[in-house]
């Protein structure tokens, strides 16, 4: 995917845009053992009128043979909660880290199951890696392929510092053209205490036009500090009950370009959220 425009528009009346952008360099070939495949990413992301600097490296990088994996990915723990650009964790906040693991996608059924070892330090490029770490353990099992949807849950724990995280998905078919998703997790870290619930759905209008609408709720001890790969599913500080919700609409112009508006809210610390998003995607 090249080429990604988005503007936001959050409360405090500022606005700014910028751009996404990767190319993915996949290889795959056949052998004695399985499929031997490797992944690069290469990726920038550029904010205008925003503090944040912009960022272009290597964000993916890594080898597979069969469900066997290592390198420099994406986190085996599931953060994902929602539909849409601003449900969206990774748009926000990365997970990638050294690992190496085994996913084993099909084992009978439409079920899966994996594990991994990850670097505790996280973020989009290799600069945040750090060889003083303690691993992070992770592991995710789940049903998928289903007439009625899919479930998933995924466990992490840390080595150095205890903390562990726990969190289930389903995907269910609700119509023929409309899907729901639940949430449910629980995020121990130090002495921050996380509870978290979400639902969503998605409707397909048309072929080319999905609509879809979201609402979380999370009951925040203490704010998640580290680099924890759980805690960047809560995008928000403070102690407080947190609301959150969104509703957007994705329109496929044509094969590979859509665009998608979105509007959201979130009340955190007694303070009130608004935003939006209009985006411009084009993959190839």
């Amino acid at each position: 995917e090249v080429g990604v425009l988005y503007v936001k528009t959050p409360s405090d009346s500022d606005t700014y845009s910028g751009v996404d952008a990767h190319v993915d360099f996949i290889t795959r070939t056949d052998s004695d053992f399985g499929a031997v495949g490797s992944v690069a990413r290469l990726g920038l992301r550029q904010p205008v009128g925003s503090s944040t600097n912009g960022e272009i490296g290597l964000e993916l990088a890594y080898v597979t043979l069969g469900g066997a994996y290592a390198g420099y990915k994406d986190s085996l723990y599931n953060r994902q909660f929602g539909y849409g650009y601003l449900f969206d964790t990774d748009n926000f906040s990365r997970s990638n880290s050294l690992t190496a693991g085994y996913l084993a996608e099909d084992l009978g059924g439409g079920f899966y199951a994996g594990f991994g070892v990850e670097d505790a330090n996280r973020g989009q490029y290799f600069a945040h890696l750090d060889s003083d770490s303690r691993p992070d353990l992770t592991a995710r099992l789940g049903l998928a392929g289903q007439p009625w949807g899919s479930v998933d849950v995924s466990a992490l724990y840390g080595t150095e510092d205890g903390n562990w995280s726990v969190k289930g998905t389903a995907d269910v078919n609700v119509l023929t053209a409309t899907q729901a998703r639940f949430t449910a997790a629980y995020h121990d870290e130090q002495d921050a205490n996380v509870i978290f619930l979400g639902a969503g759905a998605q409707h397909d209008v048309t072929d080319q036009v999905k609509a879809y609408a979201g609402l979380a709720y999370a009951r925040v001890d203490a704010a998640p500090v580290t680099t924890f790969p759980a805690s960047n599913l809560f995008l928000f500080g403070g102690t407080d009950d947190v609301y959150l919700a969104n509703a957007g609409v994705s329109y496929a112009i044509a094969e590979g370009f859509d665009v998608n508006g979105e509007l959201a809210y979130g009340r955190a610390s007694g303070d009130n959220n608004y935003g939006g998003v209009l985006r411009f995607s084009r993959s190839w």
